[in-house]
């Protein structure tokens, strides 16, 4: 386990603890009950944005369970659910500093960016959101990542075939949502190189595909957008967006944001249109 980061972390006993976390950690350290840490780390993907829950997180570092659900990621039964239990770890910015310290930062994120690059629906998404929160913690994205292109090929891959397939099980629409979150905050913390990576990679096309389908409406539509935006602000990004035709898809999806078929009220289609509008401003701005 890794109990000595550099990072200085004050270790408490169990009944200095809050109760949550001593359930928590209890089940994580029995080692040889794969569904008793299984259900701990389900009950740690459980905790909210409360203040409750922030103590939690830290009684749970201090308890050395971050250390052990880190070690789970090396588990082929558990390494999922050990990956979505860290990202919900990592809301903590306590936690995300401690998992991206010199001496473990190496060993979580080889093993994230390996789940991330896996053919495993599950597993791309878990890995992508706790990649996507430990991207808030750095000042530039791509430092995070051993093959940054290789990871975003992937990733738009993977996105690509499954809406392609218009697959909407709970793992297709999962990964779905955390890599276009991932590399939407890859686009807004990175430089305009690190966003030519993402251009290339091909995740132009999945956002362009989302703006296609009104099924996308509820869960990616609007990050879709986001993130064109961001793109379409990139002055040495444009000519290349304009060849991949963002501006002609825009402009239809102004038009066709309106039906029925999109299902939204007046104020809705409103926003939609005027970002939109904005988008093709900053295409065809000299």
């Amino acid at each position: 386990l890794l109990w000595h980061s550099r990072l200085c972390v004050v270790h408490l006993s169990l009944d200095e603890a809050s109760e949550t976390a001593q359930r928590i950690c209890v089940g994580l350290r029995i080692a040889t009950d794969v569904g008793k840490r299984a259900g701990a780390l389900s009950r740690v993907s459980r905790l909210e944005a409360r203040k409750k829950d922030m103590r939690t997180r830290r009684d749970v570092l201090r308890l050395g369970g971050v250390d052990i659900v880190i070690e789970c990621l090396g588990d082929a039964e558990l390494n999922a659910k050990a990956a979505n239990a860290l990202g919900a770890l990592c809301m903590s910015d306590e936690i995300a500093a401690y998992v991206l310290s010199d001496d473990v930062r190496g060993v979580v994120l080889s093993k994230l960016e390996g789940l991330a690059m896996s053919q495993d629906y599950y597993k791309i998404g878990d890995a992508s959101f706790t990649l996507g929160m430990l991207v808030l913690q750095v000042s530039e994205p791509a430092s995070l990542f051993a093959d940054m292109t290789a990871l975003a090929q992937h990733l738009s891959t993977m996105c690509t075939v499954s809406i392609g397939a218009e697959n909407f099980t709970e793992s297709h629409r999962n990964m779905r949502v955390f890599v276009c979150v991932l590399l939407h905050k890859i686009v807004v913390a990175g430089s305009s190189t690190t966003r030519g990576i993402v251009v290339d990679s091909g995740f132009v096309g999945v956002l362009l595909s989302i703006l296609r389908s009104p099924r996308y409406r509820d869960d990616l539509l609007h990050i879709a957008i986001a993130t064109l935006k961001v793109l379409c602000s990139d002055r040495a990004l444009r000519q290349q967006l304009l060849d991949l035709r963002v501006l002609a898809c825009i402009i239809r999806f102004s038009v066709a944001i309106e039906s029925e078929a999109w299902g939204l009220l007046p104020a809705e289609v409103a926003t939609i249109k005027a970002a939109a509008g904005g988008i093709s401003a900053q295409l065809t701005t000299r």
